[in-house]
């Protein structure tokens, strides 16, 4: 099969999937057999998503895209309506056709209008499409209303024989409490389908993708149900218009798929149903009018304009989150966001680098004794100190006496300098400038909304120019005593404007080392305090090498040993390579393994992100074992994490624990790394790492793994990894 056949195939499901915003293949291929309880509208919905998805590609549109099924399901939804409503025959698979190449291309034009307020298109598309089927078939002769539902007992018996017809008319005869029923009707709507069968079939298939979407669904239905009986609304036109599959879709957008599903997204979603319910009642009415139905419109209004909303806030961090990487199901927006929360602190940060070389302590930090006040509250004040916690050498009478004095100043991050302050001299020690409050100065901007402000610097130790482009690490002056500023010592700060005196903001560093009682700490994303001792991680070039993995280049082991029962049946050798995605996403990819590891590197510490594919892999020992590694050697440091437990624990565990996730999450596995041996600290051949993951139900261990990983000149060369005295031992070996 041609890679262009393969898209087209792998599209066909995830097209059904994306319906309920998955691309999840398994509950494509049910929902596409679903679809086919009406055999028309079934194979009219086949030969739209078929069409589109095939013009997308002749077009050249993203393949990616093509095979996740995002420009085949407004297409699928027309095609289902279209079948459903008409006779079969020629002219109406021709119309089917067309209506779907007319739905590909407002689905393109809207996905480039949206796109630059990154809102979704969602169902617009099929909307219109379908609106413009039901307005023209009024003038197609050929075209005969269809009467199939009439007999849906023939239909099934043609798919299933009598066991199906029997299975059917139990369903329907089955004494269903009034809100159950509605809901299993609304939800095969989605679909077109008007029996309970359908919807009973998609409530598993639901609740197999995914517990959250589920629980939202429920939650959300029975939310507007519940609106309905408080306002007096004609709660029958649920029953007899299907049109209930607005409140679970919302439901499901909001809770798990916009948001991450937690309390307050299941909150938000409380709130957001009864507005969808006013939607669907006033829009109906105007539709009416026009012999219309309102389809998905109320979900679309409600769902779009809450999202737009939420980019407008001037504090996204405050109230309900939103997801940033869009994982396709609740359960892998929640873990995804659990994992980055935890690494990364926040996911708008940049990270950002201690501005100097060597250990340095914050004399003054966050709304300091001194000078940290009020509107510049957020700074810092740094300095080097001695064992005895001193300044300076001597009797400090001098500003060389001091010990930060003329050392390198370094920019945080990349960027350009935005202001530049220079030639204000040297104060002598005791003595200030408020004239030039801020001295000899450099503000870096790093992002729009970001910027780096470094002050007191030594008069003619400034290294670049303002406009001038600089890269993290570089030196771009020099510690100094000028400004207000008593004794030498470093100030900064972080700000959201480019002048030298404006306000600051609380904003963390990426990534330093907290020096104390002659232990190492490896900080994230976090603020240093007054007294700390911190300094930039100071790399181990070996160390470093080993965990950059440069695209193209290809990593191939042998396992020499493996007694440990889950992974028995791993292959003996194992070949991955790294290649990066249209992101800019580095990623190891083991074919054989069908797996795909997620690689991020800010230049201090190496983390896999997140893993795909088969868990009874290789390549998935070498995503756990090194989860997080910084690269520098510590031998007192101790790295600490967690990895998010779908990818950790069984399934059925998960099934359970998914359920509980967006307000209590009982399974833990928590990540451990230390720094075991170095052959020679100034010019290591050697370097032995050792991870351990214990995984916990309540906080009670179940197992653990212990992860060794040696590294040598040519990079990582062994991987040993243990479980109740069992090893799997692999070496690296050199491709030809």
């Amino acid at each position: 099969m041609s890679e262009n056949q393969h898209i087209v195939l792998a599209s066909i499901p995830r097209s059904y999937a994306q319906v309920f915003f998955s691309n999840y293949s398994f509950l494509g291929w049910l929902l596409l057999g679903i679809s086919f309880i009406d055999w028309v509208a079934g194979t009219c919905g086949l030969i739209a998503v078929i069409s589109a998805n095939v013009i997308a590609w002749l077009l050249g549109y993203s393949t990616e895209r093509i095979n996740q099924g995002m420009y085949g399901f407004n297409a699928l939804l027309v095609g289902l309506g279209t079948g459903l409503g008409f006779q079969p025959g020629w002219e109406l698979f021709s119309i089917t056709i067309f209506a779907a190449v007319f739905t590909l291309f407002i689905t393109l034009a809207l996905e480039g209008i949206l796109y630059k307020y990154a809102l979704p298109y969602l169902s617009l598309p099929f909307i219109f499409g379908m609106w413009m089927v039901m307005l023209a078939s009024r003038d197609f002769q050929s075209l005969g209303l269809s009467e199939r539902g009439i007999y849906t007992a023939n239909e099934l018996f043609t798919l299933g024989g009598k066991p199906l017809v029997d299975l059917y008319f139990n369903i329907s005869h089955f004494n269903w409490p009034p809100v159950i029923r509605t809901y299993l009707l609304s939800l095969g709507a989605i679909f077109f389908q008007t029996n309970l069968f359908a919807g009973i079939l998609i409530t598993v298939g639901l609740l197999l993708f995914s517990r959250i979407a589920f629980t939202l669904s429920v939650v959300g239905f029975s939310i507007a149900w519940g609106f309905y009986q408080l306002t007096g609304a004609n709660i029958q036109e649920l029953t007899y218009t299907y049109i209930g599959f607005n409140y679970i879709l919302t439901a499901i957008a909001i809770g798990g798929i916009f948001l991450v599903p937690s309390l307050k997204s299941f909150l938000w979603t409380a709130i957001l149903l009864p507005v969808v319910v006013m939607l669907t009642l006033s829009l109906g009415k105007v539709f009416l009018s026009f012999g219309l139905s309102v389809y998905s419109l109320p979900f679309n209004i409600l769902v779009i304009t809450f999202v737009y909303v939420l980019k407008l806030r001037l504090e996204p961090e405050k109230g309900p989150v939103e997801v940033t990487l869009q994982e396709n199901s609740p359960e892998g927006n929640l873990y995804h966001y659990i994992g980055t929360k935890q690494r990364f602190a926040d996911p708008y940060y940049l990270p950002v680098a201690l501005p100097f070389f060597g250990e340095w302590t914050v004399s003054q930090g966050h709304s300091g004794e001194y000078t940290h006040k009020d509107e510049w509250k957020h700074a810092w004040d740094f300095v080097i100190t001695d064992k005895d916690d001193k300044q300076y050498r001597g009797e400090g009478d001098w500003v060389t006496d001091y010990y930060c004095f003329g050392k390198a100043v370094a920019a945080p991050g990349d960027g350009t300098v935005a202001e530049l302050a220079d030639g204000i001299p040297d104060n002598k020690i005791g003595d200030v400038n408020t004239h030039q409050n801020w001295g000899n100065t450099i503000v870096i901007k790093h992002s729009d909304y970001l910027y780096s402000k470094l002050s007191h610097l030594k008069e003619g130790s400034i290294k670049v120019k303002k406009g001038e482009f600089v890269k993290q690490g570089q030196i771009i002056g020099e510690a100094g005593n000028s400004g207000r500023s008593p004794y030498p010592h470093l100030h900064m700060q972080f700000q959201v404007l480019p002048n030298v005196g404006a306000p600051t903001i609380s904003y963390p560093f990426g990534q330093y080392i907290l020096n104390s009682d002659n232990k190492a700490e490896l900080k994230s994303f976090a603020i240093p305090k007054k007294d700390e001792r911190i300094s930039s991680i100071r790399k181990t070039k070996l160390l470093e090498e080993a965990m950059h993995f440069v695209p193209g280049e290809h990593l191939q082991f042998r396992i020499i040993k493996n007694d440990i029962p889950v992974f028995r049946k791993l292959p003996k050798k194992a070949t991955w390579v790294v290649d990066t995605t249209s992101r800019n996403e580095s990623r190891l990819i083991s074919e054989t393994e069908q797996a795909t590891a997620w690689i991020y590197n800010d230049g201090q510490v190496h983390y896999f992100s997140h893993f795909r594919g088969k868990n009874k892999s290789l390549l998935y020992l070498f995503f756990c074992g090194l989860f997080k590694v910084q690269s520098g050697f510590y031998a007192d440091l101790e790295i600490n994490d967690s990895i998010p437990p779908n990818l950790v624990f069984p399934k059925i565990w998960m099934f359970f624990h998914d359920f509980a996730a967006p307000f209590y999450r009982f399974l833990h596995a928590d990540y451990t790394l230390k720094y075991s041996s170095i052959d020679n600290p100034t010019m290591p051949g050697h370097i032995v790492l050792t991870s351990i993951i214990n995984k916990k139900i309540f906080n009670r261990q179940l197992s653990q793994l212990v992860f060794t990983t040696e590294i040598g000149p040519a990079g990582i060369t062994k991987l040993t990894i243990e479980e109740n005295d069992k090893k799997l031992i692999a070496l690296c070996e050199e491709l030809s």
